[in-house]
């Protein structure tokens, strides 16, 4: 989760059990908690992903937190 003013991002990055794929799903929340947008992007490799997230929003691979 990044917090910021006006909205937040929530990120997830699900692993795709079948392949080295992942699916990378990030909401943006408004002030009151409401979806205000929703994306996501699909990658053939986890690391492409985590390289991704990392330039784009300055998350390191020690910033996610495994729900698994």
């Amino acid at each position: 989760m990044i917090p910021g003013n006006p909205w937040t991002l929530l990120i997830t990055l699900e692993a795709d059990p079948d392949s080295l794929g992942c699916v990378v799903r990030v909401q943006q929340l408004t002030m009151d908690g409401a979806t205000s947008d929703f994306w996501e992007v699909r990658y053939s490799h986890i690391e492409e992903a985590l390289r991704e997230m990392e330039m784009a929003y300055g998350i390191g691979t020690q910033d996610w937190l495994d729900l698994g």
